[in-house]
């Protein structure tokens, strides 16, 4: 696909951004509701690294290549957790993503979605699906921790629509490296690397937050309902 065309398609994710946050805005969502999107958006997740990136790394990534992206991955994930700690900006429960950490993942997932583009048309529907999920639930989150901290609804539009352009930067970033370099390695690595960090993000972010409150049983089927929906759509396509 051309940077255009995969630019166009990271503006689903950042629409849901902003929709996420125009819903919190408007009618915030019970606590068990809340927890069953993070379980559901888990679940698709989860299963896009395993049906769309995973095969794609071990068909045409080197074995020094999938360490080094994988590892840097995981690296640039913990520097964004420690980041957000040094800043204290956080939410009123004291966990969950701070603005800051926000705006990074948020770039992040921009550049994850040009990262699967680069493993196929279909790998990059797929992520881009499961992280549309990832950032309408992420838009929430944010509006109702400004909320909580009392900021005015205008304030929180503009914060929300700031962060939906650093998705579509993201995507940008990474279209641009990926047209710009033809080497195999790199894509792999770039794919590699945004395997780790997704998998930081369901595994650190969305299900610890999700397990925040009681765990109810078709709460926790969510996930697995998540993951099932890929799996079929990966048959359909």
């Amino acid at each position: 696909m051309s940077v255009l065309d995969i630019l166009l398609t990271t503006l689903i994710p950042a629409a849901a951004l902003v929709v996420g946050s125009v819903v919190a805005t408007v009618r915030s969502p019970g606590p068990r509701v809340r927890s069953a999107v993070q379980h559901f958006a888990a679940g698709v997740v989860l299963a896009a690294i395993a049906v769309e990136l995973i095969p794609s790394l071990q068909e045409d990534t080197g074995t020094w290549t999938l360490i080094l992206g994988f590892a840097l991955g995981v690296a640039a994930m913990f520097a964004v957790k420690s980041y957000a700690v040094r800043k204290g900006r956080a939410t009123d429960t004291g966990k969950g993503a701070l603005l800051g950490a926000v705006a990074v993942d948020l770039f992040v997932d921009g550049l994850l979605v040009g990262a699967a583009f680069s493993a196929g048309p279909r790998e990059g529907l797929i992520v881009t699906i499961a992280l549309t999920l990832e950032v309408g639930f992420l838009g929430l989150a944010v509006t109702l921790s400004l909320a909580r901290a009392g900021k005015p609804p205008r304030a929180i539009l503009v914060t929300s629509l700031v962060l939906a352009l650093l998705v579509l930067a993201g995507s940008l970033a990474g279209a641009c490296v990926l047209a710009a370099i033809e080497s195999k390695a790199v894509h792999g690595g770039i794919v590699a690397f945004g395997a780790s960090a997704l998998l930081y993000l369901v595994t650190e972010e969305l299900l610890v937050e999700a397990h925040e409150e009681e765990d109810v049983p078709w709460v926790s089927a969510a996930l697995f309902l998540g993951f099932l929906g890929i799996l079929l759509l990966e048959r359909l396509m």
